[in-house]
């Protein structure tokens, strides 16, 4: 009965989207929303009879995307229907250089990419199979950055857990099977801030599965010179850190964040908040933004 349960959740969720993709991907998607649509369910279709493997891809929207499970590009999709649409929603432009942690294997690097043509890209993916994927979608000479480490409050070693059936889930664990090297943001704020002269960071996505607050934390440097932040916040059985020590990472007397759009994870106006994406202006550095 679970099963049957999450089999329709999943239909839902996958026509929801291919709904707001053709609703709001039109400007980004070069080949067209429909197109898109059908790519993906091709990719779906085909792993109903051949397994998935690693370094799968599929030629999508004019790039060759490399993937990691059996849902194809559906997670890309699920970045250009949420993430590149509150971009949308408030006009933001201007965006030159992108730091991306818990990068994953690239789709909001890639949406950036699209959308920002010529941007710097700083990102940062501990599991070394996703690492590898990663890099194939940049190996074609791109302004991209990429590190194998996990970003947390200090440096040194961590235990992750690798989520075999959605790598995306995987996260910092004690009892994890996999050693990673962890940094914080704040070791990699000289190099970042310098290299395109601006010395901010335009757009900084953190989505690290409940150890965000610890990523903000070691990135309070980072954090001062962030103009918008794309940051998850996970609440069910989330142990590490409540809505509100979350926030407090957020404001000091050199900056300041102000929530300006968000996704409820159950798609309700009202209800159970099991985790949300919020998209968050440093008002210490942006006097104005626009309403949608």
């Amino acid at each position: 009965m679970k099963n049957i349960r999450f089999f329709w959740w999943l239909v839902k969720e996958s026509v929801v989207m291919d709904y707001l993709t053709i609703r709001r991907c039109k400007a980004i998607l070069r080949k067209g929303a429909l197109k898109f649509i059908f790519i993906k369910y091709s990719v779906i279709v085909k792993h109903l009879v051949k397994p998935y493997a690693e370094g799968d891809g599929v030629l999508c929207d004019g790039d060759y995307i490399f993937y990691d499970s059996r849902f194809g590009v559906a997670g890309y999709q699920r970045i250009l229907t949420t993430h590149s649409y509150l971009l949308d929603c408030f006009n933001i432009t201007d965006i030159t250089t992108v730091v991306d942690v818990g990068a994953n294997v690239g789709y909001f690097s890639l949406m950036c990419k699209k959308k920002y043509p010529g941007c710097c890209i700083y990102a940062f993916e501990p599991v070394p199979e996703t690492y590898a994927l990663l890099v194939k979608n940049f190996s074609r000479g791109e302004k991209i950055h990429s590190y194998q480490l996990a970003l947390g409050l200090h440096a040194g070693k961590s235990h992750m857990h690798v989520d075999k059936v959605n790598k995306a889930e995987s996260r910092i664990s004690e009892s994890g099977e996999l050693l990673v090297n962890t940094v914080t943001l704040d070791e990699y704020l000289q190099d970042i801030c310098s290299d395109e002269g601006s010395g901010l960071v335009d757009l900084l996505k953190i989505d690290v599965e409940t150890f965000e607050a610890s990523v903000l934390r070691g990135g309070r440097g980072m954090i001062a010179q962030t103009r918008f932040l794309f940051l998850e916040a996970t609440f069910a059985g989330n142990k590490n850190y409540t809505i509100s020590s979350l926030m407090s990472n957020l404001v000091s007397e050199v900056y300041d964040f102000q929530i300006i759009g968000y996704r409820n994870f159950s798609r309700n106006y009202d209800g159970p908040v099991a985790a949300m994406e919020m998209l968050l202006v440093n008002v210490k550095l942006e006097n104005s933004f626009n309403e949608p």
